[in-house]
């Protein structure tokens, strides 16, 4: 059965879900380059939506998705299943890109990728909160799309949901080497991709929905800056048809 058209916090579901979910948690900072926020799940067809806070001397979202976990615990996968799609909005321009890696080790990174869609919102996204949202479907041509939608003022005066939400970037990987190069690391790439194979790697758990707030700076005692995270969800939906 699937879900209503909003979950319980107010946020409308952009398409339509199984009613399956898990919550994003917070994560680490390994590299020193910003707080991060992530799950694992096992979801083909999948909606990452909530709401993140900006931090100082922030300057990108991004998610990474499609891929398995990245380090893997020292066992990195190989192409054609350690490939990871990242959108990007640029939190001072309010502009949207489509970036990738592939392989993670030796890291290859690959800069706005080919979309079917951008669309600029409000730029100056500064120590304030956002509605960040990023989905990842097969169309019925077999062929995988990836969305990043976002809502700017994302709450009332009473910190309600106000779902103005805006489809910031689309892409559809029609397996041409426009989108996703068709050789990485010196390895062919077909399409579509085997992604039983991404979801059951053996040293993984699944895919790998990863939000990494590049740029911010650490919060410090007595101060107000730092990113934040709420009502954060993978979903897994329909594909719209």
């Amino acid at each position: 059965m699937g879900s209503p058209e909003f979950d319980e916090f107010g946020t409308k579901m952009l398409y339509l879900t199984t009613g399956q979910f898990v919550d994003v948690k917070v994560g680490k900072n390994p590299s020193k380059q910003g707080q991060r926020y992530n799950v694992d799940h096992k979801f083909k067809n999948y909606m990452q939506i909530g709401y993140l806070k900006t931090a100082k001397g922030q300057k990108v979202i991004e998610m990474k998705t499609d891929g398995p976990c990245h380090g893997c615990d020292g066992h990195p996968a190989p192409i054609p299943i350690g490939m990871w799609y990242e959108p990007h909005l640029d939190l001072k321009s309010g502009k949207s890109s489509l970036h990738a890696e592939g392989p993670h080790d030796p890291r290859i990174d690959y800069d706005d990728l080919q979309c079917e869609k951008l669309v600029d919102v409000e730029g100056n996204i500064d120590e304030e909160w956002v509605g960040y949202c990023v989905l990842a479907y097969t169309n019925n041509q077999s062929q995988r799309v990836i969305e990043q939608w976002v809502d700017r003022h994302p709450f009332d005066s009473n910190g309600k949901p106000v779902n103005n939400w805006v489809q910031t970037l689309r892409a559809v990987e029609k397996g041409d080497g426009k989108m996703f190069p068709l050789k990485a690391n010196k390895i062919d790439v077909t399409f579509p991709r085997d992604l039983d194979a991404v979801i059951n790697y053996k040293f993984g758990n699944g895919f790998e929905a990863e939000i990494r707030m590049h740029g911010a700076k650490k919060k410090e005692h007595g101060m107000k800056h730092g990113t934040d995270m709420k009502w954060c969800r993978v979903y897994e939906i329909i594909p719209p048809s």
